[in-house]
């Protein structure tokens, strides 16, 4: 009886053991595959260093052949691959068919102890392949570079491949040394503050400011630079700053873009710390707040000013002296009055004057600010965005301690947001305010609860707003 068993049991493992052999799982991971889907994440990484300007279009076409040509070889490898497999696979079936009866029949003869488990130490998991191809990507690089010192793509590369291995001080050298190479570049700038805040263990350190400057002295809206320079603003102390700064990035952010919940989150906390609703701080870009020692020596004297030239449309920027040197004060004054001097002839584009009015709330040109927001409501009128950023600066003149009534041009900019989007929280507060002021005392509290509504649960300004119904009851 007990052979029968056995023989059962021999019949069960063969079809256990063969059955992956003639059909191996169609999801298998393979070396092939692995190889293919890394090449192709260096295709993607190749087209976002084109796009930011870290490759040229002759390095990059290069760099794209050579990425292709490896995709190509390893397709060639893994189909010849697959072909011997089979033959293996098919003497494999052979051989274990005949032999493993025989084997099973030695062991338990031999041991006599049919609950012995084998166990195969020697297996490699796929992280382990993993890490042992990312450290050959990083040998490979390590010695292109040593022929091709200047390449500023392959220092990218060999950066983000330490990162990933969490050698974070040989990552650090390979930033510096593409930065070296390449100057002010506000992608790489921000992606190396973003690295310096994780070695510093969520810290925005003096140095990971630093990058985030020079990141938006070339490209002001960066959304990474203009986040981590409110939460140093934040760790600092400064949670009204920190507020202004993430209001200002709110404002001006895509309504899909997928971070904005996180800002909104973190400025609610820090809101709620403080006590106050985000609504009533006046959103400020970081280049317009004084927010860390800069390690460069800045001639701060008169001099070192460059004039204004309303000719030449470029403005005052002395809203920023002691902050910057006046190389920098100059070349944000160049772009500054370009961007003028562009919309000039292409009024029709909202985007500009949208950038524009931006960059003049930075120097503090207050009916600049103003005037190029009104030229965008022009322009798109059933845009919310450019509504709220005139309402915010309105807003800033309106002292929340005083009765006085609201200014009327406030108030209407108010009700044409609501008459787009009926539970946009800051118009609502804006539109109870402005009616408790003028003493309707009904229609405010109808408001304020209309606001409560919509708030979350943990929004900060609930508390500000229960205040004020309590107030009128």
């Amino acid at each position: 009886m007990i052979w029968a068993v056995f023989a059962i049991l021999t019949l069960a493992v063969l079809v256990f053991v063969i059955r992956p052999l003639v059909r191996p799982p169609s999801n298998s991971p393979n070396r092939r595959d692995y190889d293919l889907r890394v090449y192709r994440d260096q295709l993607r990484e190749v087209e976002r260093d084109l796009e930011v300007g870290l490759l040229k279009d002759n390095e990059a076409e290069f760099t794209k052949v050579e990425i292709q040509r490896r995709i190509i070889a390893a397709t060639d490898a893994g189909n010849i691959e697959e072909i011997e497999n089979m033959d293996s696979r098919l003497s494999a079936i052979v051989g274990i068919a005949v032999s493993l009866p025989f084997i099973g029949l030695a062991l338990y003869l031999g041991l006599g102890s049919p609950d012995l488990i084998q166990t195969d130490e020697s297996q490699t998991t796929a992280a382990d392949h993993q890490d042992q191809d990312l450290s050959q990507l990083v040998r490979q690089l390590s010695a292109r570079l040593e022929s091709e010192p200047e390449s500023v793509e392959g220092w990218v590369l060999l950066a983000r491949s330490y990162r990933e291995m969490g050698r974070f001080n040989e990552a650090q050298e390979a930033y510096q040394h593409a930065l070296k190479l390449i100057g002010r570049e506000p992608t790489l700038n921000a992606e190396y503050g973003e690295f310096l805040v994780t070695m510093a263990g969520g810290n925005v350190s003096p140095a990971a400011q630093q990058q985030f400057f020079d990141t938006l002295l070339s490209n002001p809206s960066e959304p990474r630079a203009r986040f981590y320079l409110g939460l140093a603003q934040a760790q600092a102390g400064n949670s009204r700053d920190a507020i202004a700064i993430w209001r200002d990035l709110t404002a001006t952010a895509p309504g899909d873009a997928p971070w904005l919940s996180a800002v909104r989150q973190e400025m609610g906390r820090v809101a709620a710390e403080l006590g106050v609703p985000p609504i009533t701080v006046q959103p400020r870009h970081p280049l317009s707040e004084s927010l860390v020692n800069r390690t460069e020596t800045s001639d701060t004297s008169e001099s070192a000013v460059p004039l204004a030239d309303p000719e030449d449309y470029r403005p005052d920027v002395g809203a920023l002296a002691g902050r910057f040197s006046s190389d920098e004060l100059e070349m944000i004054q160049g772009m500054v009055g370009g961007l003028a001097a562009r919309l000039e002839d292409e009024p029709e584009d909202y985007e500009g004057w949208m950038q524009l009015g931006r960059s003049y709330v930075v120097l503090n040109n207050r009916s600049g600010a103003l005037s190029a927001y009104l030229q965008a409501i022009n322009l798109r009128p059933e845009l919310i965005d450019p509504k709220m950023s005139f309402a915010d600066l309105l807003m800033d003149e309106v002292d929340l301690n005083s009765n006085d009534p609201l200014p009327e041009l406030l108030i209407k900019t108010a009700e044409e947001v609501l008459a787009i989007k009926p539970n946009q929280p800051d118009a609502l507060f804006v539109t109870g305010l402005a009616q408790q002021r003028s003493g309707a005392s009904d229609a405010a509290n109808k408001t304020w609860l209309q606001l409560l509504d919509v708030l979350p649960a943990d929004a900060p300004q609930r508390r500000d707003i229960e205040n004020r119904l309590n107030r009128r009851q």
